[in-house]
C-alpha cells in the first residue's frame, strides 16, 4: 500500500486560487467584483511562480 503524499499548504491554496480563475473567466457575464478578484488573485499567482 504507498502512502499518500499531502500537499503543503500553500500547493492547496495555489490549486484552489486557480479553480477561482478559471471558473470566473469561464462565466458568460461575470460580476465587476469577481473580475477583480480574478485579476488581484492571478497577480498573486504569478508573483508566486
Amino acid at each position: 500500500m504507498k502512502e499518500q503524499k499531502e500537499k503543503p499548504l500553500y500547493d492547496e491554496m495555489v490549486e484552489g486560487l486557480s479553480v477561482f480563475v478559471i471558473r470566473t473567466a469561464d462565466k458568460d457575464n461575470p460580476t465587476p467584483a469577481e473580475l477583480n478578484a480574478m485579476v488581484e488573485i492571478t497577480k498573486i499567482l504569478f508573483r508566486t511562480i
